[in-house]
C-alpha cells in the first residue's frame, strides 16, 4: 500500500479506509458502503438494522466513499 505525506504531516491515501471493530484497517469499497448505509437508515426508522455492528470509522468511510461515488457522476 502507497502512503504520501502531505503538508502538514498528514498520510493521504489514495482509497478511503476503515477501521472494523476488531481492529482490521480496510479498504472501504462501494459496496460495504452500502451495506453500512442501509443499516443507518433502518436503525433510524427503527426497523431492524445491525448498526452496531460497525465502528464510527466506518460509517464515516461509508459516507465518503457514496458522496465520492456521487459527486463522480455528476
Amino acid at each position: 500500500m502507497s502512503f504520501t505525506f502531505e503538508r502538514g504531516g498528514d498520510i493521504y491515501q489514495s482509497r478511503i479506509h476503515a477501521t472494523a471493530a476488531d481492529g482490521e484497517y480496510y479498504p472501504m469499497d462501494l459496496a460495504t458502503a452500502t451495506d453500512i448505509l442501509d443499516a443507518l437508515v433502518n436503525a433510524r426508522f427503527d426497523l431492524k438494522s445491525d448498526i452496531d455492528n460497525y465502528t464510527k470509522s466506518e460509517i464515516v468511510a461509508a459516507w465518503e466513499v457514496v458522496y465520492r461515488e456521487v459527486e463522480d457522476d455528476c
